[in-house]
């Protein structure tokens, strides 16, 4: 079901728009980790970018992304800064954070960061 819900929305074509909500918690102490977006266009290509600022010695990242409900959608790793999902969401909002892996020691994480996916008209 949600292929069929990620091909439709490739399909519709989408517009994504970025905010940083106020008061937002940060997973980490100090929100080490610093967003650079889903770029504005991103859902406009049928996929999403996700960018942030490296920290250093950082192996790799997680990036999560969350449903309105606070409930997982994706969880990926990578050792980049950027991670492209080759499909866009469906319509709704969104938020998504960053930690680094690491072995054991505590994470340098990003605060949450929400998104809005739209239908183009």
């Amino acid at each position: 079901a949600l292929a069929a819900s990620l091909a439709a929305a490739v399909a519709a074509g989408f517009l994504v728009r970025a905010q940083v909500g106020p008061g937002e918690p940060v997973r980490g102490e100090r929100g080490d980790i610093v967003l650079a977006g889903p770029a504005a266009d991103a859902g406009q290509r049928g996929s999403l970018v996700f960018t942030w600022h490296p920290v250093p010695e950082a192996p790799a990242y997680v990036l999560e992304i969350q449903g309105a409900d606070h409930q997982v959608l994706r969880s990926d790793t990578t050792p980049d800064t950027t991670l492209t999902l080759p499909s866009a969401l469906p319509s709704g909002e969104y938020r998504w954070w960053v930690r680094e892996v690491t072995d054991g020691a505590e994470p340098r994480s990003s605060a949450f960061r929400t998104f809005e996916v739209e239908e183009n008209r």
